[in-house]
């Protein structure tokens, strides 16, 4: 049960996860192009 749970967890929330860092770096970016843009 347990080691089903584990796989269960891994694939969803892997990919989560990986949209979770790719959605703060943009929000960063888009930061700094504004700030870079407004100086």
């Amino acid at each position: 049960m347990t080691k089903y749970l584990d796989k269960y967890l891994v694939r969803y929330c892997k990919p989560i996860f990986l949209l979770c860092v790719f959605c703060v770096l943009i929000s960063v970016l888009h930061i700094a192009y504004c700030f870079v843009f407004t100086v």
